[in-house]
């Protein structure tokens, strides 16, 4: 019986180590982001070196995200840390369908947030969707129906 708590107690921590991974892995794709890497919205050529500081991959992936959802992209690393911690302190701790509509939730309304309250923003010198196209959509759906209040 000892043995099945200690299996127990290792697979946590090792989902928990796998958590904080990818959270910190998006967490660095987002901070180091930078327009001008490649990515699927952006054709370079090979010679020239990635700003992000994960390299090709972390360029890709931060692109995606900030394209699709905006500065809500943070969210997913933020969630994946509260995860990761959860998991190394509490025994019994699952992620539920709560949470990931919660995080769906609360990314779908920051991303409308930002379309609708800031706008466009200029990073690097170009210009940027901070609602990514969730949000920018989601905003136009809310003006049309709602008008701008």
């Amino acid at each position: 019986m000892i043995g099945q708590e200690a299996f127990m107690k290792r697979k946590k921590e090792i989902i928990g180590v796998v958590y904080f991974t990818v959270a910190l892995f998006l967490a660095l794709c987002l901070l180091s982001y930078h327009p001008s890497d490649p990515s699927f919205t952006r054709f370079v050529p090979e010679y020239q070196s990635v700003q992000n500081i994960v390299g090709a991959v972390g360029s890709y992936t931060a692109d995606s995200l900030i394209r699709l959802v905006g500065a809500s992209a943070f969210w997913f690393s933020i969630f994946l840390f509260v995860v990761a911690f959860r998991y190394f302190k509490e025994e019994d701790f699952k992620i539920g369908i709560i949470g990931a509509v919660g995080l769906a939730g609360i990314v779908v309304a920051t991303s409308a947030l930002f379309a609708a309250a800031v706008g466009d923003m200029t990073v690097y010198g170009a210009r940027m969707r901070t609602g990514g196209l969730l949000g920018s959509f989601l905003a136009g759906l809310l003006d049309a129906y709602l008008n701008p209040i």
